[in-house]
């Protein structure tokens, strides 16, 4: 195997004392070949439930290298990563979630991937799922909501086809991120913060990497296993997650439609303009609606068009939210400095 670069395992955490106990044996059983270098590091984001200590213990006496732990009193996924990024010693950082099982060779895959191509900016697998009992009969059909399944046909570059990587199992080479920070891009989202269900940062930083010339890459032999706790398999769970994504794909609305200038009058007004974006949402509430029996009566789980209407409603609830900043945010996306490249 081709010897890469270093890998910083992350894991960034908010009140996550009684999930850690596997995820870091998991991560602590890593058969890392001679000459590729790693770390794992527990960022403790505002917790109050003693989830840096409850780390340090259940951390393995065998394990060859310690547990590295960085506090981050500001609460948000956004400001976990950035000290993160400040605190990483290696070239790569991989995002482990709190309930992210790796696998062995997740170290070794990442480094080989990352040296073998050099323009991949982020890479991320195949991931599965672990839950106590049955899941629910339509958590299938859903289960990507849930960063669960493939994230492509095969392995590969998918910069311009899916376009974006989950944020569970997601690896960044450090100088991409670096170099779009330092060239002045900044968030537009702001990540989760505590129970939260926002969301979509990660999915903005891979359209970002691109943006700036990045490749996407896909392998399925990096696998984890999402650990799925009882509360996150309801129906009104998953219903509350697919209306926050819908609200996060309204901040990626100026990297989907406002990544290349439009042409004709009309297609500059719907793409530029918060108003016309906001009757498209409304238009699209509509259609959502049609055909949906039980729009103010009881809705039966699993059912498809709730979930769809969910989306629509928090797109619209977003728009109407944002109001000018949705205008200004596809301007200066427009002119951003940071960018090489126009394709969207």
């Amino acid at each position: 195997m081709k010897t890469g670069p270093g890998v910083s395992i992350v894991i960034c955490c908010h009140n996550s004392a009684t999930r850690l106990p596997q995820t870091l044996q998991y991560a602590a059983a890593q058969q890392v070949p001679a000459g590729v270098s790693w770390e794992v590091i527990l960022v403790d984001n505002a917790s109050t439930d003693g989830t840096a200590d409850a780390a340090l213990r259940c951390w393995p006496a065998t394990c060859p290298i310690p547990l590295r732990v960085v506090h981050e009193s500001r609460p948000g996924l956004s400001f976990a990563r950035e000290a993160a990024l400040r605190a990483a010693k290696y070239e790569i950082i991989s995002f482990v979630d709190d309930d992210n099982w790796i696998c062995q060779d997740w170290v070794s895959l990442v480094s080989e991937i990352m040296g073998t191509y050099p323009r991949v900016g982020a890479c991320g697998g195949r991931n599965d799922f672990h839950v106590a009992g049955e899941p629910p009969p339509w958590f299938h059909e859903f289960k990507r909501w849930y960063a669960v399944g493939e994230q492509a046909p095969k392995a590969g570059d998918i910069t311009w086809s899916k376009g974006f990587l989950w944020g569970a199992g997601l690896s960044v080479r450090k100088a991409a991120w670096l170099g779009l920070i330092e060239k002045g891009f900044q968030s537009l989202l702001t990540g989760r913060k505590g129970a939260a269900l926002s969301s979509g940062e990660d999915t903005e930083l891979c359209y970002a990497l691109r943006l700036c010339g990045w490749t996407l890459w896909y392998d399925p032999r990096l696998q984890l296993i999402h650990d799925l706790p009882p509360q996150r398999l309801t129906w009104d769970y998953v219903r509350r997650l697919r209306r926050s994504l819908g609200e996060a794909s309204v901040g990626l609305d100026a990297y989907n439609q406002g990544a290349q200038i439009p042409t004709g009058v009309l297609k500059k007004l719907s793409r530029l303009n918060w108003q016309f974006r906001a009757a498209a949402a409304f238009g699209e509430v509509l259609r959502a609606m049609r055909g949906w029996r039980a729009l103010f009566g009881r809705v039966a789980e699993g059912d498809a068009a709730a979930i769809t209407l969910d989306y629509r409603l928090g797109q619209l609830q977003a728009v109407l939210r944002m109001r000018g900043l949705y205008t200004q945010s596809m301007r200066e996306l427009r002119h951003a400095q940071w960018r090489t490249t126009s394709r969207a």
